[in-house]
């Protein structure tokens, strides 16, 4: 930064230099350069490093963990991100999810669909069944036949909001049962193939 101001004097112009606080202990000194530095997308000094993210980010790291009783047998269904809609008709509609976890009778089936927009849980209803819902177009049925070489049917699920569970996870985060890298659209709690918590 001093070669900086050096080279803009040499130049003829003038530094305008102000103080943003003072008074401050060095631990308080380096708090604020690297918000500064931060803020105004300078490189970052290493020994200072960064904490620059969205609030989106930070409100998700900041967010309780949802954490699932081993009786809330549930399957997470992500919508997307910030601002989908989280409606009954628009959420319960054309997932992939296995045959096999569809029967509400398996002891293996999940119970509980858990809407999740982002890493957040955004809605949670009571499964009463599944329905399954053949793919509209030729295209729409090769592009799954070549992404899984599974069945051409997707299901939907009929359910109703289930309020206790609402108030103990909505609003929630599920970030450490989706896994690193790029997250399924799902996944499956205390049931599915996996049986296991996988949380951390």
């Amino acid at each position: 930064m001093l070669d900086r101001i050096r080279d803009v004097e040499s130049s003829g112009r003038e530094v305008r230099i102000d103080i943003l606080r003072y008074g401050l202990s060095p631990a308080e000194a380096q708090l604020v350069e690297a918000a500064v530095n931060d803020s105004l997308g300078l490189g970052a000094d290493p020994k200072l490093g960064s904490q620059r993210q969205s609030a989106i980010e930070l409100n998700a790291r900041l967010t309780k963990r949802a954490k699932f009783k081993r009786a809330h047998q549930v399957v997470l269904l992500r919508v997307g991100g910030r601002g989908s809609d989280t409606s009954y008709e628009a959420v319960r509609h054309g997932w992939r999810i296995g045959r096999r976890w569809t029967d509400i009778e398996s002891r293996r089936s999940p119970e509980w669909a858990v809407i999740v927009v982002g890493e957040l849980v955004a809605a949670v209803y009571r499964i009463e069944r599944w329905e399954a819902t053949p793919l509209r177009s030729r295209t729409e049925r090769r592009h799954v036949a070549a992404s899984t070489a599974r069945s051409t049917y997707r299901f939907s699920f009929a359910g109703t909001i289930d309020a206790e569970l609402e108030r103990r996870y909505v609003g929630k985060s599920v970030a450490g049962h989706l896994g690193a890298g790029t997250p399924s659209p799902i996944t499956y709690v205390w049931c599915g193939p996996h049986w296991v918590n996988t949380a951390i």
